[in-house]
C-alpha cells in the first residue's frame, strides 16, 4: 500500500469534466448554465477581466495529475506544465507536439503517460508508457506518439498502464508497469493485450486498478487489490481476471481515482469501496480499506471525480467547494484559516474563483476551469504546478502557498 492515501475530487453532475474527470467526449459541453456569469474573480492582485486578457490559457477540458497539469483547448491541441513529462519541471504551459485533432484526454497522478482520443478513434500519448508497440523501453516522450496496432477507441482512461475502451466493447491495455492490470496474457513488456473482460462493456475507468461496466450494469474490477481494494472480495495480491463487485443495484456509472471505485445508480445509495482518506462529510478517517461495497450516503448528489488530497465539488450556482485534508494547507483555504490538524470538515467555497465548469486536485495543488473557459491554479509550486513561469524554493518551512488562486497565462 503506498504511504500516501489519496482522495477524490468530485464535481457535481451537471459540471465539465476536470482533472481526468473521464466521460465520453459527448458529455463535455455541458449546458450553458450561468450565461451571466462573465466577470473575473480578482486573484493576487490580478483585476484584468479574463474576457478581455489574450495572454490566458483557455480551453474545453482540463486534466490534473500528482504534480501535473493538461488543458485541451477548441482548436484540438494540449497544452501542459508541471510534471507532464517526468524528470522535466515545466513551469509554464507548453504546447504538445504531435497531439492535434485531440477531442478529449486522461491523466493520472501516477505520472505513466498523458493520452488523447481523435475523433476517428486514435490514440496518441505523451510522458512514460508513450512508445509504440514492440518497442522496447524508452525515455519518456515529449510529443505525441501514434498507438499503431490499436484499433478505433472510443476513449483512453491511465493508471498504472493504459487502456482503451472499443466500439465493439473489448478492452486492450498496454504499458510498462505491472502487468497484473493487463490481465492473463500480459508477459514481458512492452505488452498490447485484450483484458478478457465480459460481453457488453460500456464503461472504463483506472486507478490502481481497472474497472469496467457492462451494459446489465454489472462492474467487473481487476489489477492491484493489494489491501483488498478492487472490491471483489478477494484476497489475492494481484488480479489478472476481472472479478465481478458484489454490488445492491445494477449501476449506470463507475469512477475509479487512485485506491478507490465507487458505483452509481439512479435512486440509490452509491457505494464505493478501497481506500479513501476522509468520507466527505464525517471526521472518520478510514484507517483499513473496504474490501467490498459500502454504501456513501454523502456522493448521492456527486458524479464526477479525480485525484487529491481535499474533496472538491462544483455546485449547482458554479461555485468550487472543498473539504477534507487540506495537504499544503492552501488547496481549500489560505493558511491562517486551516486548523492545527489540517482538515476543513465543511464545505468552504472558493470564492475567488468566480463561476467554475470544474475543479481538479492533485498533490499539493489544484486547477479549475472557470466559466470563461479560462484556467486558475493555486496551492505549492514545486515542479510548476501553478503554470506562473517560476519554480518554486523550498524554504525552512516547506514550500511557500499560493492563494487565492492567480490565472494560468502563455
Amino acid at each position: 500500500m503506498a504511504a500516501h492515501r489519496w482522495c477524490l475530487v468530485v464535481t457535481a453532475a451537471l459540471s465539465s469534466t476536470g482533472c481526468g474527470a473521464r466521460t465520453a467526449p459527448e458529455e463535455r459541453w455541458v449546458a450553458e448554465l450561468h450565461p451571466d456569469a462573465d466577470a473575473v474573480a480578482p486573484a493576487d492582485g490580478d483585476t484584468v477581466d479574463a474576457t478581455l486578457d489574450p495572454r490566458l490559457i483557455r480551453g474545453v477540458q482540463l486534466v490534473v495529475g500528482g504534480s501535473s497539469a493538461c488543458v485541451l483547448r477548441q482548436q484540438g491541441d494540449v497544452f501542459c506544465w508541471g510534471m507532464s513529462w517526468p524528470g522535466t519541471p515545466v513551469p509554464s504551459p507548453r504546447r504538445v507536439p504531435g497531439a492535434e485533432g485531440i477531442i478529449e484526454i486522461d491523466t493520472s497522478y501516477f505520472g505513466a503517460s498523458t493520452c488523447g482520443t481523435t475523433a476517428r478513434g486514435e490514440v496518441f500519448c505523451w510522458g512514460r508508457q508513450s512508445a509504440p508497440f514492440g518497442a522496447q523501453r524508452e525515455p519518456p516522450s515529449e510529443s505525441a506518439v501514434r498507438i499503431e496496432g490499436l484499433a478505433p477507441a472510443r476513449y483512453v482512461r491511465t493508471g498504472l498502464v493504459n487502456f482503451a475502451l472499443h466500439a465493439d466493447g473489448r478492452v486492450s491495455c498496454w504499458g510498462y508497469e505491472r502487468a497484473a492490470a493487463c490481465g492473463p496474457d500480459a508477459g514481458a513488456v512492452p505488452y498490447r493485450v485484450f483484458v478478457p473482460v465480459p460481453a457488453g462493456v460500456v464503461e472504463l475507468d483506472a486507478g490502481a486498478f481497472a474497472c469496467a461496466r457492462t451494459d446489465r450494469g454489472e462492474v467487473w474490477c481487476w489489477g492491484d487489490n493489494r489491501d483488498g481494494i478492487t472490491g471483489t472480495g478477494a484476497s489475492a495480491a494481484e488480479l489478472r481476471v476481472p472479478l465481478r463487485v458484489p454490488l445492491p443495484f445494477a449501476a449506470d456509472r463507475i469512477v475509479v481515482r487512485d485506491e478507490l471505485g465507487c458505483a452509481f445508480a439512479a435512486g440509490r445509495v452509491p457505494h464505493c469501496w478501497g481506500w479513501n482518506y476522509t468520507w466527505p462529510g464525517t471526521d472518520r478517517e478510514l484507517r483499513s480499506p473496504q474490501r467490498v461495497p459500502v454504501a456513501v450516503p454523502q456522493f448521492s448528489a456527486l458524479r464526477e471525480a479525480s485525484s487529491g488530497y481535499p474533496w472538491c465539488f462544483v455546485d449547482e450556482s458554479g461555485t468550487a467547494r472543498c473539504w477534507g485534508f487540506n495537504g499544503s494547507d492552501c488547496v481549500i483555504a489560505s493558511p491562517s484559516d486551516t486548523p492545527p490538524d489540517r482538515y476543513i470538515r465543511t464545505p468552504t467555497a472558493i470564492r475567488e474563483l468566480g463561476t467554475v465548469r470544474s475543479v481538479a486536485v492533485g498533490a499539493h495543488a489544484a486547477c479549475a476551469l472557470r466559466r470563461d473557459d479560462s484556467v486558475w491554479c493555486w496551492g505549492e509550486n514545486a515542479h510548476g504546478e501553478l503554470g506562473n513561469g517560476v519554480l518554486d524554493v523550498l524554504g525552512p518551512e516547506g514550500y511557500p502557498c499560493h492563494f487565492p488562486p492567480a490565472p494560468v497565462r502563455y
